[in-house]
């Protein structure tokens, strides 16, 4: 099990007892805070706390039946340890650089495989400009998800958009996973795409045209081609978030000539997975989390906090409005945190221009 410390925990004994198996004790008073306790002394005069269940007591010694060390290991927090070792509100615990001991549950957190708390997202990039040729070009990275999100402009329309008075753009996506973007290779869709990839294609399009005044683009077709290089979960979710700073750089240039007004990029969209995994509502699920999942979504939002589709599904028993609201609650704080980063990939691109 991971963990994130929540609070700090400070070294109380510095040289604590310690023992292998077979080696007495004497026993002296029980923890009243931490029932299960002991407090030891061994031979070389050494003390500290001891569980009782390591010990086979016989009045007021005990011989231990493991090899045991009373190191605690100190927190401060945000520190990432694991462990699966518990006694009686402990974890034997071990951090990053090798340190063990002993640390309170009190002090811990539940973290996810990657250290991440409930509420975090997996670290997020924006890479702008990555392909030469697309008029937009974004790699998203979402943890180890990476999509390549590139954005077409063609001065057409599909036939049953041309001639209207007035006129209307329009915006479609394209979505593809390459054969080898997951652990075993998928064939390649060469004849026509599969349900789950067509799904998707139209989930990234309505997420996309949400952000644009349709009216505003003229007689032009946006396409948007979002490539799956590496899966790790929340694909189409990557897809939504790096395809709309696609869309916003390949309307830039139009939009400083004065061929588009700015308002036809009329909202900044943005993406991102929920679910509930162990009883626990996460947010930006990885592969090992989504494919354990109790309930998930995939929900699409503004950035002023409004929503534009939620698909959610009960993967074994119906969830309560109470669970939804918590999870639809979570999505929004990781879609605020999202635009916050569409936007520095945005102000970024504007500093290399």
């Amino acid at each position: 099990m991971i963990y994130r410390a929540i609070k700090s925990w400070a070294v109380h004994y510095p040289d604590p007892i310690r023992g292998v198996a077979g080696d007495r004790l004497a026993l002296g008073r029980r923890d009243d805070e931490y029932p299960g306790w002991v407090w030891a002394t061994a031979e070389d005069g050494r003390e500290g706390w001891v569980p009782e269940g390591w010990l086979r007591v016989a009045g007021d010694s005990g011989m231990l039946v493991r090899d045991y060390t009373a190191a605690e290991l100190a927190l401060e927090p945000g520190d990432v340890v694991g462990g699966d070792l518990v006694e009686s509100g402990w974890l034997w615990a071990t951090a990053a650089d090798g340190r063990s001991g002993w640390a309170p549950l009190e002090c811990l957190a539940r973290a996810r495989r990657d250290g991440r708390g409930p509420a975090d997202l997996r670290p997020i990039v924006f890479d702008t400009g990555f392909t030469r040729w697309a008029e937009g070009s974004v790699l998203a990275r979402f943890g180890e998800t990476h999509v390549l999100c590139n954005v077409t402009i063609e001065n057409s329309l599909p036939p049953w958009l041309k001639n209207r008075v007035p006129p209307q753009g329009w915006l479609t996506a394209e979505y593809a996973m390459l054969p080898r973007s997951t652990h075993t290779r998928s064939p390649r869709e060469q004849r026509w795409p599969k349900g789950r990839t067509q799904e998707i294609g139209r989930l990234v399009g309505r997420g996309l045209r949400a952000a644009l005044d349709l009216s505003l683009l003229g007689e032009r077709t946006l396409t948007v081609d979002c490539d799956v290089l590496q899966a790790d979960g929340g694909t189409r979710t990557a897809a939504i978030s790096g395809g709309w700073v696609a869309v916003a750089l390949a309307l830039r240039p139009l939009i400083a000539a004065g061929a588009l007004p700015a308002a036809v990029l009329r909202r900044q969209i943005a993406a991102v997975s929920v679910g509930i995994v162990a009883g626990e509502a996460l947010l930006d699920l990885d592969y090992s989390e989504d494919s354990a999942a109790a309930v998930d979504l995939n929900v699409v939002m503004t950035a002023t906090g409004d929503f534009v589709e939620v698909q959610g599904t009960a993967e074994g028993e119906p969830f309560a409005r109470g669970q939804l609201d918590a999870l639809l609650a979570r999505a929004a704080g990781g879609v605020a945190a999202l635009g916050q980063a569409q936007a520095r990939a945005l102000a970024d691109s504007d500093a290399l221009r």
